[in-house]
């Protein structure tokens, strides 16, 4: 058996390119021809405000394996917060393909990546900014009874308040199983048949959006796919001076396997994002942040500070 492990878990600023491509090969004598691929995008852009501070935090792991088979995983990513220009910009990309010919396997590709900003808004003020948002995913297979392929996608971004409360978001979020096989619990159709394309917004009048083009999507066979796209703005007004994060997330997860599988649901990632927001501002640009406690009259700043350094033990 041949088999390539790759995990990554990394913290850092700015900006972050990955290609990569992982081949195992064995020749089999019989095997089940399978693809799954997965795209994503997101940029925010034409901020009205500058952030105090930027992050990123990345998270990926890959498996490539083949008692009798030829497996390839393929990904291209790009993630970025810019603020060295005269007004910020993030941007989130990536795009995994697994395709192959076998009959003992193992390929999967998760990826996460997340980017961030600090905004302080002064009472009477607002926060905008633009943003374009895309989803695409393949299931591909001509053997569903022993060939299992699963895609995940969520494309998101969000706008936190100092309390980690989620003021506003937008979402694409699609799940592909493609594996009708009837072998045990993964019979069931809870566990199978779990497609879907969604989108969710916040039920206000804050964003405004409008879909490049109609969703697509199709659901059951050996072939499964979604596709969406939206462009849109962000615009909220703040009665108090208030400080808030703003945080775009894409997630990707792509399965094929002799083996059924699905790609696993994550859980709502709002307090995740908060507390590293928080800690990255203090770790990374204590000066800002030490500026904020001195001289602002808002005793708001001031206890969100302190709460931040307390939790984090600094």
């Amino acid at each position: 058996m041949n088999e390539k492990k790759f995990f990554k878990k990394s913290l850092f600023f700015l900006f972050t390119p990955i290609v990569s491509c992982s081949t195992v090969a064995i020749l089999p004598a019989s095997a089940a021809n399978f693809s799954t691929f997965s795209q994503t995008f997101l940029e925010l852009n034409n901020f009205n405000k500058t952030p105090l501070g930027i992050g990123l935090d990345v998270d990926e792991r890959v498996i490539t394996r083949a008692e009798t088979g030829i497996v390839q995983t393929q990904f291209s990513k790009q993630a970025f917060f810019a603020n060295d220009t005269s007004q910020a910009v993030a941007r989130l990309s990536s795009q995994t393909t697994i395709f192959g010919s076998a009959s003992i396997y193992q390929g999967s590709e998760d990826y996460s990546v997340t980017t961030f900003g600090a905004f302080f808004v002064e009472a009477g003020e607002d926060i905008r900014f633009d943003f374009s948002a895309s989803l695409n995913l393949i299931n591909a297979t001509d053997d569903l009874q022993s060939n299992s392929v699963s895609s995940f996608g969520d494309v998101s971004w969000l706008v936190l308040d100092s309390e980690n409360r989620v003021l506003d978001r937008f979402q694409i979020l699609s799940n592909l199983n493609t594996n009708t096989t009837d072998r045990g619990e993964w019979a069931k159709p809870t566990l199978r048949d779990r497609d879907f394309l969604k989108l969710n917004t916040t039920n206000n009048n804050n964003i405004a959006f409008t879909p490049l083009k109609s969703p697509t999507f199709q659901f059951g066979g050996e072939v499964e796919f979604t596709n969406a796209a939206y462009v849109g703005s962000y615009q909220r007004y703040f009665e108090t001076d208030t400080l808030i994060s703003i945080v775009a997330v894409t997630k990707s997860c792509n399965y094929s396997s002799n083996v059924v599988g699905v790609c696993a649901r994550v859980s709502e990632p709002s307090n995740k994002f908060a507390l590293l927001f928080g800690a990255l501002c203090i770790s990374f640009f204590p000066g800002v942040m030490k500026q904020i406690v001195q001289f602002t009259r808002e005793p708001l700043i001031k206890q969100l500070v302190k709460n931040v350094l307390g939790n984090f033990g600094r």
